[in-house]
């Protein structure tokens, strides 16, 4: 990583040490470059500025399931600041580089991961994501990456049309990305998704740094994230990872009856 993102001064680095050896659930709240997923989303998950019904399902469950909260935050409203860190969330300021916002997060949980030697951790999107069990609970968290599975009806990233238009977008802007046998083996891969990622912090460390990698070598333009969290995914051991239910809720719809850990919308 070429740039530092996270503003930590010695106070909030002190706060930090506490939890080292902690689980601890980190988002982004990042407001300061428009969303690249606007015209996608409904406006109740549109990003809005200082608004703390935007993060209120996610903060209150993880609350409710005593559940330590990081937050990154890339404009720091300071009546916003003093309401989440009454309640307990650590919250750290996050300078984004060039890159799309939710590109921009992994950057910023790598960056943390080798700042804080946390226990285990959990990466999510803040707006759709709820949690009806500590998902630290989940007996696959203790040892292997824990992600959402997408959608069930594209069970492989080769079924899911908007991931094939994206990859060979990618692969038009630069072809010496991917190989031809690396697509190959990418399309046949199983389709997970990027809000929800987890483990010790070793796995997810290697997780995210391999995110960042292929992160890096993408265009700043273009929201690549669901490409590099794909591949990230598909270089991965069959045994070593876990997805979709009961971690997860399938995603898109909206079951907030599921009895698992991790509702995603």
């Amino acid at each position: 990583m070429s740039i530092k993102r996270l503003q930590i001064p010695a106070g909030l680095m002190e706060k930090l040490l506490k939890h080292e050896g902690e689980d601890v659930i980190v988002s982004s709240y990042f407001i300061t470059k428009s969303d690249p997923q606007m015209d996608t989303k409904p406006p109740e998950y549109r990003c809005r500025p200082d608004d703390l019904t935007y993060i209120s399902s996610w903060l209150a469950t993880a609350l409710f399931c005593d559940l330590q909260p990081v937050l990154l935050i890339d404009k720091m409203d300071a009546a916003l600041v003093a309401l989440l860190e009454t309640r307990g969330v650590i919250v750290i300021q996050a300078n984004l580089g060039p890159m799309s916002t939710n590109d921009e997060r992994f950057f910023c949980y790598l960056e943390l991961l080798e700042t804080v030697k946390f226990g285990h951790v959990l990466f999510t999107d803040v707006s759709d994501v709820l949690f009806k069990k500590n998902p630290f609970e989940f007996p696959e968290m203790k040892k292997k990456i824990c992600l959402g599975r997408d959608i069930s009806s594209t069970p492989l990233v080769g079924n899911n049309g908007w991931m094939v238009n994206k990859i060979q977008r990618l692969v038009n802007l630069n072809n010496k990305l991917l190989s031809i046998d690396e697509i190959k083996n990418f399309v046949k891969s199983p389709l997970v998704n990027a809000g929800v990622i987890g483990g010790t912090l070793a796995q997810a460390k290697d997780f995210i740094n391999d995110v960042v990698t292929f992160l890096e070598k993408c265009p700043d333009e273009g929201n690549w994230n669901m490409i590099a969290v794909n591949f990230a995914a598909s270089k991965l051991e069959r045994d070593s990872f876990f997805m979709g239910k009961p971690f997860t809720s399938e995603f898109k719809k909206f079951n907030y009856e599921f009895d698992g850990y991790v509702v995603h919308k």
